[in-house]
């Protein structure tokens, strides 16, 4: 099964899955408002630091500029030890009624960057110190009745590596602590639209030109 990917923008920390049928002005839309979202909170706050607060912030802006809430998203905190376990535990899921499409977006686009890939390579060699990062992945689709829909996936990893010195030899463990969480929205497209310019406005053409597209 091909997954329904049609294109994917990214950032430093945002993973934009586009799904099929949405317009350029559309596409253009939702970038704006995810992008201005994410300035708005990261000029208060350090995501790394305060990740909880922080998105906290993002989501509030989505909400201003016309994204109604629909579905809470969420799994349990888990910790990875082996290499295959990124891939097999940790598919985004919605819950209520969260589009399907949009976990399958969501799978898709961290697919296309092979985040578990690089989940492996930290258990199986990586880092010799501990570390942490958070990034998200927000896919976005049109359904058949014309309305736009998107979910936010915020992902927090702490990556632990713990050495133990025995007389002979030493001995590295390493896990992963990944928390997923997150909202599902529909975007009300005519309140955004009241929005649209002051917010392209406020991220200038610099910030906007960082978004980078990769067409599939």
């Amino acid at each position: 099964m091909t997954l329904p990917l049609e294109c994917l923008m990214y950032t430093t920390n945002n993973l934009i899955g586009i799904g099929p049928d949405l317009t350029e002005q559309e596409r253009q839309d939702v970038q704006v408002l995810l992008d201005h979202a994410d300035e708005f909170a990261s000029r208060f706050l350090d995501r790394d630091e305060l990740w909880k607060s922080w998105l906290d912030r993002f989501c509030n802006r989505l909400e201003k500029h016309g994204c109604v809430k629909t579905a809470s998203l969420a799994l349990p905190p888990q910790v990875l030890r082996a290499p295959d376990d990124f891939a097999a535990q940790l598919e985004p899921i919605g819950a209520g009624h969260t589009p399907t499409l949009l976990a399958q977006l969501a799978r898709a686009s961290m697919q296309e960057l092979r985040i578990s890939a690089h989940a492996s390579t930290f258990l199986r060699s990586g880092y010799e110190n501990d570390v942490a990062s958070s990034f998200l992945v927000t896919p976005c689709q049109k359904d058949e009745a014309g309305q736009i829909h998107l979910a936010v996936y915020a992902f927090r990893f702490n990556g632990n590596v713990e050495v133990r010195d025995f007389e002979f030899w030493s001995e590295t463990q390493r896990d992963i602590v990944v928390w997923n969480t997150g909202t599902a929205y529909r975007l009300d497209v005519q309140r955004f639209a009241s929005f649209r310019e002051q917010l392209r406005q406020e991220l200038g053409d610099r910030r906007l030109q960082a978004v980078t597209r990769i067409e599939l």
